[in-house]
């Protein structure tokens, strides 16, 4: 057994055992001295100490030290490194390096590919939703039609009606496109003298550019400072940024008025005072239901009470609204006859002269109509007692039926002249309501003549009047030709004037145009600008690249999150030896060990 050879795990087990030496500088074993496979085997809690190193270790095989030998990772046996860096190692490194290169590059060719497939993917889609865009809105456009028909075709819409709504729309079109195309001609022409205006402006500049260019330097640089005295004073762009800061003001007032969460403090507050009237009517009621049955009972009889009175109120506003109504209908029927009668004065008071001999003859006829009546009223009377006096002489010479006969007849009779008598009755009432109507007419007419009369009166003021502004106004021609011929002179002067001072700031603003050309030329042709601009280009490929780095880091990271697994492991770890323990306290203890 001691001639047996050592295994690998004696070897580096033997390094820290003791023995004697032989004689020819050889240890012998000790005997018994082998660790078995248990003893080296460590604990379940041992090893959750921590991850493993080749889990957090990133081995990269073309990083590598290299070695006689060939491949050769292990670090522990302190032998020496490299020594000597030849040409080798520095082609390994030079190769690893370019591959790196060669990946990255590939990768960004890819993403680049990746990148114009994606951009000519979406001008395609993007042509593909304009063309969907304008077949969707023809398709809403027929669906409209369609839906407008179905509605007439519901209705029961004449086919007439149909055709005069087309007739109209189309004359209403083809009128607005009558004036669209005026518009346009109209701008067409305006456009072309704007041009010519900008042609003989451009004239101007290059005339008065020749003229600045033979200034004296002096003279040149007070023109510059002038100009730029001007442009600090420029009352338009003063204006233009009042009118921004305004429209900025405006709208920031009106997204103010939009915003959610001021109308949800609206919704709010109105529910606040919603659920608070709630909240004192819920009071009240559970105070009330705290009172004894008397004083609820009164309290019900003063509610009935005052809703009562409440109602009658109520119904003494609805009928006072009525009588007003009534009143302005009144009032509105008059104004209506009296603007009817004022459109045709004329004919109306022709026919109210007709009316008003007409009634006048009625009212002087009337007593004497009347007496005639009651003449005849009397004569019947006594027509009626001389029958019934004969009636009485005559019922004492007959018999019994002839006197029933006779009874009879002067029933019917006596009902024949009560009719009548009511006809004369309700006669004399439609005369009566027929006098007080033509009073009405008449006392209309007299009111008419009155207004017409007022109505000449302001007629021939207003005659007055303009005769008087004809001779003070209308008569001094010569005055007004001069004074108009002077004011257009002064127009005319003073249009020269701003076609000067136009042409004027035409050619400062031409020469400023020139020398902010000239600027940006010089700037464009800066080195230093060059130079930030390819700093502005580098720093944004930088923050892409870092932007790229860090969701690729945050996905790792998540990807590599496994502590919710690790947690639900040690929390079923801990229930199965929760049940274990409760499964050996379980059983009763053997006696005997």
């Amino acid at each position: 057994m001691n001639n047996r050879p050592q295994s690998r795990g004696m070897q580096s087990a033997g390094r820290g055992m003791s023995g004697a030496a032989t004689p020819g500088g050889l240890r012998a074993p000790v005997p018994a001295s082998r660790m078995g496979t248990s003893a080296m085997r460590m604990g379940t809690a041992a090893m959750r100490q921590g991850p493993g190193v080749g889990l957090v270790t990133d081995v990269r095989v073309q990083d590598r030290p290299l070695t006689q030998m060939g491949v050769h990772v292990n670090q522990g046996q302190g032998k020496p490194g490299r020594q000597i860096y030849d040409k080798s190692y520095y082609m390994t490194q030079l190769r690893g390096k370019h591959n790196e290169l060669r990946d990255a590059l590939q990768k960004f060719n890819q993403e680049m590919v990746e990148i114009q497939n994606d951009n000519n993917t979406f001008t395609m889609l993007e042509k593909r939703y304009e063309q969907l865009i304008k077949t969707v809105r023809n398709l809403e456009g027929e669906l409209a039609d369609y839906n407008l028909a179905l509605d007439k075709q519901r209705t029961d819409t004449r086919p007439e009606e149909v055709q005069y709504m087309y007739q109209l729309l189309k004359s209403q079109n083809d009128a607005q496109r009558m004036e669209m195309d005026q518009i346009f001609l109209e701008k067409k022409s305006h456009e072309e003298e704007i041009k010519k205006f900008d042609e003989i402006l451009e004239s101007f500049t290059r005339a008065d550019e020749e003229k600045l260019n033979d200034l004296h330097p002096d003279q040149r640089h007070e023109y510059d400072q002038l100009q730029q005295e001007n442009r600090k004073i420029s009352l338009p762009q003063l204006r233009h940024e009042v009118e921004m800061i305004s429209q900025n003001l405006l709208m920031g007032e009106s997204r103010l008025r939009q915003e959610p969460l001021r109308l949800r403090m609206q919704e709010l507050k109105e529910k606040r005072v919603q659920l608070f009237s709630k909240l004192q009517n819920l009071e009240q009621q559970a105070k009330e239901s705290q009172l004894s049955i008397p004083e609820q009972r009164d309290l019900l009889l003063q509610k009935v009470k005052d809703n009562n009175q409440e109602i009658v109120r109520t119904e003494e506003r609805i009928s006072e609204t009525r009588k007003e109504m009534e009143n302005c209908k009144k009032q509105l029927i008059e104004v209506n006859a009296s603007a009817e009668q004022s459109s045709a004065d004329q004919q109306k008071y022709e026919v109210l002269f007709t009316k008003d001999q007409e009634m006048s003859k009625f009212l002087e006829d009337f007593p004497r109509n009347l007496k005639d009546e009651q003449m005849k009223v009397q004569a019947k009377q006594q027509e009626v007692l001389a029958v019934l006096e004969d009636t009485s002489k005559y019922l004492g010479q007959k018999s019994q039926g002839d006197l029933d006969k006779l009874g009879q007849e002067l029933d019917d009779e006596l009902n024949f002249k009560k009719s009548q008598l009511d006809q004369s009755t309700a006669t004399n009432q439609k005369l009566i309501g027929q006098v007080d109507k033509r009073k009405q007419e008449l006392e209309k007419i007299r009111n008419l003549d009155a207004k017409i009369s007022q109505e000449l009166v302001q007629l021939a003021q207003k005659q007055q009047t303009m005769e008087k502004e004809i001779q003070e106004k209308y008569l001094h021609v010569d005055s007004m030709r001069a004074e108009k011929q002077m004011q257009t002179t002064e127009l005319t002067r003073r249009k020269a004037k701003y076609d000067q001072r136009l042409a004027q700031l035409h050619n400062l603003v031409h020469f400023l145009q020139i020398k902010v050309d000239g600027k940006k030329q010089q700037l464009s042709d800066n080195e230093t600008n060059q130079n930030l601009e390819a700093l502005e280009n580098k720093i944004k490929q930088y923050e892409q690249n870092l932007f790229h780095m860090q969701t690729f880091i945050a996905t790792r990271e998540a990807e590599a999150d496994f502590s919710q697994q690790r947690d639900k492991v040690l929390n079923t770890m801990e229930a199965v030896n929760k049940i274990l323990i409760t499964n050996c306290m379980k059983i009763s203890p053997m006696t005997g060990y």
